[in-house]
């Protein structure tokens, strides 16, 4: 929803993002409208005439469809090295925090049928491991990456790779904003956010059809992947 923060700008508001410190260098400098940062564990926010919920943003403004991308990062990871390969970037489970997390997250095995495409290099969008047991039977993969300390680390690499395949997390949030080709594993029941509108433009889904088993949507992605590699002339 930060999506409509560059209309509080065109109505002349001064905005300041109260929110988590691995947003703040992503939203301060590539997110048109925001003149200030302050982090979300403050409580002492500093003054201001109105306090909005993001999700409040449409109602309030009036505004339904807003202006994709609205992320906007030119910078990109330096992976020369990688040139003439096709890179994916990848992301299998997301915060544990979250309530849906042991859901929606899969075993990093299941990326071995892109793994094993000639020409195609896989590289880790997540900051953190925190499931060891997902790892398990991955032991061989050959998983690139890069220090990540906030999203503007992780905006950096998706704008160098050619396509992301992620689950249902922050990750595929932050390419669909950037219009960032991406491919979202969607586990079943899936986040009934998702059947509300097409948030994003760049996003397809490879979902479950069985709860729990992920096969069929890695099927999927199997196949945009090798027709983007084809349409790509890789």
């Amino acid at each position: 929803f930060a999506r409509y923060v560059p209309y509080l700008k065109q109505r002349g508001c001064t905005t300041i993002m109260h929110c988590p410190t691995a947003l703040h260098r992503l939203f301060l400098n590539h997110l048109h409208g925001v003149d200030e940062v302050f982090d979300k564990d403050n409580e002492e926010v500093p003054a201001h005439d109105f306090h909005v919920l993001s999700l409040s943003l449409p109602f309030l403004l009036q505004i339904e469809k807003a202006a994709i991308p609205y992320i906007h990062v030119s910078e990109k990871t330096d992976l020369s090295e990688f040139n003439g390969c096709f890179k994916v970037g990848i992301a299998w489970e997301g915060n544990p925090e979250h309530t849906n997390n042991t859901q929606r997250s899969c075993p990093l095995n299941y990326f071995r049928e892109l793994h094993d495409i000639p020409n195609v290099k896989l590289f880790m969008l997540q900051k953190d491991i925190h499931q060891q047991e997902l790892l398990r039977g991955a032991e061989d993969l050959e998983i690139y990456g890069t220090e990540i300390n906030d999203f503007l680390d992780t905006a950096k690499l998706i704008s160098a790779m050619d396509a992301i395949a992620t689950v249902d997390t922050s990750v595929l949030h932050l390419a669909g904003a950037m219009n960032k080709t991406a491919h979202c594993l969607l586990s079943k029941p899936e986040d009934p956010r998702w059947t509300v509108a097409q948030w994003y433009n760049s996003v397809k889904f490879c979902r479950q059809t069985t709860e729990g088993v992920w096969d069929d949507a890695f099927s999927a992605l199997t196949t945009y992947i090798m027709f983007a590699m084809h349409k790509g002339g890789f």
